[in-house]
């Protein structure tokens, strides 16, 4: 699942919605993985046999998974300080660091589960005296 925070802004100051804003990421987002997994990791571990993919990619000189890409994309873009974040989160994560943080994150993670993707998850939150916009999407792998 893909969660996504910003400070909150209202559509009129920026144009645009936040809700709509992190449509329109996670549309990016889940496409650049798909399209990563099925033309790069697909191809060339299970169809052309060339290089497999697996968790400790530098050492074992593979590709990174997809999940890792995802990871690497959302540490770069962070760096940037555009404004948002995003992390693919778990309720049963297998790395911990994947864990949700805040209660908004838990709450949006258990709400798209229960409905087993098929609605969003949207919510305010304040965190150190800031409001954010906070985005939960199901994101299988």
């Amino acid at each position: 699942t893909g969660c996504g925070g910003s400070p909150t802004a209202t559509a009129s100051s920026t144009g645009i919605s936040p809700q709509m804003m992190a449509d329109g990421l996670f549309t990016v987002m889940s496409s650049d993985r798909a399209v990563y997994t099925k033309e790069v990791v697909n191809r060339l571990q299970n169809e052309e046999k060339v290089i497999k993919a697996t968790e400790h990619w530098k050492d074992e000189k593979t590709l990174p998974l997809p999940a890792q890409m995802f990871r690497m994309g959302a540490e770069t873009v962070a760096a940037k300080n555009p404004g948002f974040t995003y992390a693919l989160l778990s309720l049963w994560p297998i790395n911990k660091q994947n864990n949700p943080k805040t209660d908004a994150e838990k709450a949006g993670l258990q709400f798209v589960a229960d409905s087993k993707g098929l609605t969003n998850y949207y919510t305010e939150e304040t965190l150190g005296g800031k409001k954010y916009f906070t985005a939960v999407y199901a994101d299988v792998a």
